[in-house]
Order: structure tokens, then sequence, then C-alpha cells
């Protein structure tokens, strides 16, 4: 059966239907009915196993069978090799894949393992779910990256697979049972941009995201309730048999149908057939599949040569697997119905592409009648190459697509300048799927043209096909690197004990070579030779890496610290330095971090200035000690004057005296030291002054004349910087004379310029009053001024 066979095609509502077998199988089983089934998104691989809730008879299987202590679950390739198996420390609660081909156990002790099934004995990483709450998992489904469970209290929470955060909460349903069935429509998907659970409870469905919760009546319990694989679309199904179909958000019904008018036993599965039928399978009492189209249309695809049956949904199609084989049912593309449609190809009537198909075969079996076909094609000859080439890429079968891809050449000669685009594009795709088909991966060409090419890739690593995949990814134009990785990773696991470092990385890096002069996963090498305990053999790998990056983070987690600092500092990246700069700090006392800097002697000077950097904004505590045991005296002063800034009264004047020492010690900087000595003692004497003006100025506005004199006759006067005792004079009938005129103090203002003779002359008293406003003063002053200023003054008046 393929699906070019039209005998296999069977017309539901306006679209034809077919099955096709994929892979036959050689399985030593009788049956599946005792087993569950999970596929991954890409039909890459199968997991099988034994559903403890339904206990039935024994039956006939080599598979290893579970105990109370150990239930086993087995993971084929879709042609039926066996890939792993899987010892689960309890029975588990849910099992899927996530969108990197992991498989995902969920236990009911709130944790969950994530498989990857590439070696002989696969290597669980377990993670805990952070609830605040100890409970139980009731159930659990995976979607993609995500897990949504339901917990004994009956209350939803989601979560991203590998993501260490809290689940984010459901809104509550106030559920009093377990629903009947429920589903996740993933936050891509959803209408609210948000995951949501529709959930079947008595005669209503709930959907719930994690801001609220809706509730719609539909008078009547649902049993079974599955989303289509757009996420666009839900099926629900009663106990009665009524098949409803619904938009995802509940707001329209779109089809209902009654099952029971068809079969009157209860579907074991309901299960999309991409996003247009629903497939209801059955195993008793024989094994078959009712496909129901959009408008409630239906047809029977009974299985006499199976056992039992077991369905899983794809974006395109829906996989029918039995102890026998693997089967496809799918909606017939209409490049594939055009060219291999019931129509005579040789009618007039008949689509250009059959018609060219039909020219071909005239011209392989040497009729004269071929090139009349093809002129009879006439305007549409472009439509039928274009139409062949569409439908040479959606068949399996490789005999099939030589045939329709030779067709298309022959028709394009009649072309004078026909693109061969299109026509190279599908011969490429199709060496990709049927290497992919090969090897137990039934890709069809709607999932490779929706998956990247790094997704593609990866499917081929848990197989160990890294020639296959190295191929496929210069085919595809994508970087070898995840395949080398997996391959250097898997040698190492491989190789024994007694293999030297220097013989394995001679191998690995000989490999890597070969294959692209651009590696860039040597760290992800070294990780892994860490881990297995070969750490010269990390260390070589790391020497390959080119990024500090990469190299510091590793260098971290084998606690290689003073390479990686050293590493950091070659990177001259100031986040990277400071990065390990801190973890030092939080591995090493104090005393034995600053040692490792000073060690370091002045190779590790940019990390200790980035350090000064980082603790002045962020440790002034751990700044003071670096200084200290630095000998930096000058900065610890430094840094007390900035830190006295923003202190006052005692605390400022001790934090002044501090700095005072550090100078004193340090023989350049005795000016500093009798700078902050005289300094303390003005704080002392005033209310924070911080030089020699403002404590005069502050005293005079306090009418202090005795404590500004007491200033004055000091020395304080070195502050000042003045060569002789005049120009200090000066300064302080400056000052003085200031203060009385912003005070207004006009009659000791007169007492002043009339006491002795103003050293300053009396253009200051000038200037000064007229800022005042008071010119008519600032006249009687200017006439105090020299006969040969005055004039000048009174015209600036």
């Amino acid at each position: 059966m393929s699906v070019e066979d039209v005998s296999e095609w069977e017309f539901i509502g306006n679209k034809y239907y077919a099955r096709s077998t994929i892979y036959q199988y050689g399985w030593d089983l009788s049956t599946l009915k005792p087993y569950r089934l999970s596929g991954s998104p890409l039909s890459s691989a199968l997991a099988i196993w034994r559903d403890t809730r339904n206990p039935v008879s024994y039956t006939h299987t080599r598979l290893p069978e579970n105990s109370p202590s150990q239930p086993f679950l087995h993971i084929f390739s879709a042609d039926a090799e066996h890939l792993a198996t899987i010892t689960s420390p309890s029975a588990p609660v849910s099992v899927g894949f996530s969108s990197a081909d992991e498989l995902v156990v969920v236990l009911g002790d709130l944790q969950y393992r994530v498989y990857n099934y590439s070696g002989k004995i696969p290597i669980p990483t377990t993670h805990t779910i952070p609830l605040e709450t100890p409970t139980t998992i009731l159930d659990a489904r995976i979607a993609g990256d995500s897990l949504v469970i339901l917990t004994a209290e009956l209350l939803f929470y989601h979560l991203h697979l590998g993501c260490l955060s809290r689940p984010t909460r459901v809104a509550s349903m106030d559920l009093s049972d377990a629903p009947a069935d429920w589903a996740v429509v993933s936050a891509a998907q959803s209408h609210t941009g948000l995951a949501t659970v529709i959930a079947a409870t008595d005669n209503v469905v709930h959907a719930a995201d994690s801001l609220s919760c809706s509730t719609h009546p539909l008078n009547t319990p649902h049993t079974a309730i599955t989303l289509s694989p757009n996420g666009r679309f839900i099926a629900l199904l009663t106990p009665s048999l009524i098949l409803s179909i619904m938009t995802s958000d509940l707001s329209r019904l779109l089809t209902r149908f009654d099952a029971s008018s068809i079969d009157s036993y209860t579907p074991d599965q309901l299960v999309w057939c991409g996003s247009n039928a629903i497939g209801l399978v059955y195993n008793e009492p024989d094994p078959r599949l009712w496909l129901v189209g959009p408008g409630g249309e239906h047809v029977l695809y009974p299985y006499h040569d199976c056992s039992s049956l077991k369905a899983l949904s794809t974006m395109s199609s829906l996989l029918v697997v039995s102890p026998e084989n693997l089967q496809v049912v799918q909606k017939v593309p209409e490049s594939v119905q055009m060219v291999f449609g019931e129509t005579d190809a040789g009618a007039l009537s008949a689509p250009p592409s059959r018609m060219l198909l039909h020219a071909h075969s005239l011209l392989e079996n040497g009729s004269s009648r071929s090139d009349d076909v093809v002129r009879s094609i006439g305007q549409g000859l472009l439509e039928a190459i274009d139409g062949i080439i569409a439908a040479a890429g959606e068949v399996y079968v490789p005999s099939t697509q030589r045939s329709l891809l030779k067709a298309a050449q022959y028709g394009w000669q009649y072309l004078s300048d026909y693109n061969s685009d299109d026509f190279i594009k599908t011969a490429s795709t199709l060496r990709v799927l049927n290497a992919y088909r090969s090897v137990g991966i039934p890709l069809s060409k709607a999932q490779f043209d929706s998956s990247d090419s790094s997704a593609l890739i990866q499917l081929l690593l848990p197989r160990r096909r890294w020639g296959m995949a190295i191929d496929i990814a210069r085919h595809l134009h994508s970087p070898p690197d995840a395949v080398l990785v997996h391959w250097a990773n898997a040698k190492i696991h491989a190789s024994d004990a007694s293999v030297p470092d220097e013989e394995l990385s001679l191998a690995i890096v000989d490999m890597i070579l070969s294959v692209t002069k651009a590696f860039v996963g040597w760290s992800d090498v070294a990780r892994v030779a860490h881990e297995v305990g070969r750490v010269s053999l990390a260390t070589k790998m790391l020497d390959r890496e080119p990024r500090a990056s990469e190299v510091v983070p590793q260098l971290k987690r084998m606690k290689e610290d003073r390479l990686a600092l050293l590493k950091a500092i070659e990177s001259s990246d100031p986040d990277l330095i400071i990065d390990v700069l801190l973890h030092l700090r939080s591995r090493l006392t104090l005393g034995d971090f600053f040692k490792v800097l000073e060690d370091g002697g002045s190779i590790y000077q940019p990390a200790k200035a980035l350090l000064v950097v980082y603790a002045k904004e962020l440790d002034r505590d751990m700044l003071r000690d670096f200084y200290f045991q630095d000998d930096r005296r000058v900065e610890s002063a430094k840094l007390d004057l900035a830190e006295a800034e923003q202190l006052d009264g005692d605390a400022k004047i001790g934090k002044v005296r501090s700095a005072m020492r550090f100078f004193s010690e340090e023989k350049k900087s005795a000016f500093e030291s009798r700078a902050c000595d005289e300094y303390q003692r003005l704080l002392h004497l005033t209310n924070g002054a911080t030089s020699v003006n403002d404590a005069i100025r502050e005293l005079l506005g306090r009418e202090d004349i005795k404590g500004a004199e007491k200033i004055k006759s000091t020395s304080l006067v070195v502050l000042l910087d003045e060569p002789t005792e005049t120009r200090y004079n000066n300064r302080w009938w400056y000052l003085r004379m200031h203060c009385i005129v912003e005070k207004r103090n006009y009659t000791a203002l007169e007492q002043l310029a009339s006491g002795k003779k103003s050293p300053i002359g009396y253009e200051p008293f000038v200037k000064a009053l007229k800022k005042a406003r008071n010119k008519k003063l600032a006249v009687e002053y200017i006439r105090k001024c020299e006969p040969k200023r005055q004039q000048e003054l009174l015209n600036g008046m």
C-alpha cells in the first residue's frame, strides 16, 4: 500500500484519504493491548511500557516485564529497532518526548526524569518540581518543552522542562474529582498567549490558564478530549459516543457526530489525523480504525492481519502501530491526486501533470505517441512540470519518486527557459527524507519543511549514526558541531580507563579536524571529559576552544580557578574577569583570595584594577581590606575621605583622622596629611566646613568674630597656599567684607572700612554693594577709591 495507489484512496467529505504501510515489524509480541505508547514529535522514536492501571492476562513477549520495583520502558525506532530499555524507579504517571527528542518520565513523587537514550545505558537527569507543599502527581501531560501536572489536591501546575523556577499555578477549576480527561493548549497555540488546560468534568468543560478559568456547560459528561496538532480544534467524546469537534477556545461547535451509528463499541483511542479528521481506534472485537471527516463523513479501515492497534497523531497524518507493521493514514496531497487520479491520463480532460507522466511512460515504453501527448498539453506544460515535482516530494516509494522526477525532466526539455530551482530543491529534500526513512524515521514532507536543520540532525544522534548526520549537515549547509560533540562524548564514555588521555585526545582532535576546521564545541567535550574524571583530557580540549566565554565557566566547574582567571584576563572581557573574581571570593577566605591576586603579580594587574572598580560601587569593605593588604595607603586615605563626605559629626571626623594616618605613612603625602589634620580641626570648630574660607565665612555669618579670628591666627594659613601673610590678610578682608554686605549690616561695613586702611582697596566694596543693589552707598565708597578710577566706576553704576 502507498499513497499513490488509487485503489487505497477513500473519499471523505471533499478530500481523499489513503493509508500506506511504512515499515513491516518483526516484534516477538502477541499484542499491544497491555501496553501504553508514546511517540516523539517527529515520529522518530516510540516509547512502550506496561499499563499497570489496566492489567490484562499474560501475553507472549520477549520484552522485559514489569516487576513491582522495576517498571520497564522500551524505546524503539519507528521501524522497530530497539534503541534502549529504561528502568523507572516507580510506575510512571506519564511518559512523553521533549522537542529535543529526549524521553521524559513523570513520577508520582513530584519528580520527572529526562533521558538521553543514545547510550547503551541511558543516563537520566532527575528534576524535582518545587511546589510549596508536599503532594503527589495524579496525572501529567508533556507538550514540547512544557509539562503540566495535576496534583492530589486537584490543582494544575505548568512548568518548562529543565527550568529551576517554581511552576506556574493554573487558575483553580474548583474540581471535586479528577477530570475524566484533559488536554493542554500550548502558549504558542493558545488564543490568550498562555498555556491553557481544557478539562472535562461532569457536564461541563473547563478552560483555565494562569490568570483565569472559564466554565462551559455542555449538558453531558465527556470521557475523552484530544487537541488537534495545530492547536485550533478540540475533539470530545461522550459516554454515549457523541463526537463533538469544537474550536480550542470552546467558542464554536463545528461538528457533532453520533459514533454509535457506525460502531457500538467504545473506542480505545480518539486520535487526530493531521488537523482535518478524527480517528476512532478499536481493538474489540477486532482491530479497526474509523476515520471521521469534518462533516461527519466516515470510512472504515479494517486491520484483519493485525492483533491490536495503537495510534499516534502527527501534524499531517495518523500513525497506526501494530505488532505487525507501521502504517500511515493521511490526506492525499492535491499534487498526488492530480498526477495519480482516476481520470484516464489519455483523456483531454486529464490534468496536465497526469498527461505528462503518461507521456513519459509512453517514452520509456518506446512509443512514438509520447511527443504528441506532451505537445497536446500546450500552455499547461509548466503547470504539469511543477505538479509532478510537487507530487514527487509527497510520495514515500523511492522508485515512484525517481519516475516522477524523470517525467519532470522530460517535460522541461520542451521549454526554452525553464527554472529548475524547484526540481533541485525537491531532489535534495527527497535525498534527505529517504535517508531518514531508511533508518526508521518516517519523516513526512510537512514535518521536514516545518523543522530546522539542527532539529533534524538531532534525530540521528540517539541512533549513533554520526557519519550520516555529518553528511546531512553538509547537505543542509548546517554546521556539524553538535554531531561531533555527540560523537566525541560517546568516544570518551566508551574508551577504556587504560587508554591514556593523550592518545584519546589525538583520536578526538584528528576526527573533528578531518570534518571541520571551525569547530566550536571543544568546551562541551571538555565538560564530559571532566565528568568521567579525565581532567588532563578536559584541559587539552579547552586549550583548543577559542571562546573564552565557554572556556572560563568550564574551568570554574573543574575548580581550575587560577587558570580560569588567567583565561578571563587574556580575553579582556571585564564581565568575565569580574565573574571569576566573584567565584574565587565565594570559595576562598578573604586572606586566601587576596593571596591569589598577590601571587599572580603583574599578570593579574587587570583583574586587580577591575576588582577596585567593582568594589568601589558594591563592596567598600572588601575594597578597604584589599587596599590594606596591597599596602595602598594613599588609596585607603582617599577611600576614607570619600566616605567622610557622606557622614556628619564625629563619624566624619573619625574618617578624616583615619585618612590623615594613612597619608602620614606615605613619605610623599606629607602635605595631604597636614591638610587632613587641619581639616579635622576645622570640623571641630565649625558645622562641617570643608575649607578655611568656608570655616571663616560660616563663623562670620554667625557673628562669631572671635572664632573667625582664632582661625585666622592659627597655622591654618597653610591651607590657603598663600606665600605671604599680606596675601592671607587680603583674603581675610574679602571674606569679612562679603559676609557683612550679605547680611546688609552697613554700620559694621563702615566700621570695617574706617577702622584701618583697607589692604584690598575700596573697589571690592563698590562691587559688593552694587551686587547687593545698594548703589547709593556704593557711590560713597567710590569717593574713597583712587581718583583715576572714580569716574569709570561711576559710569558703571
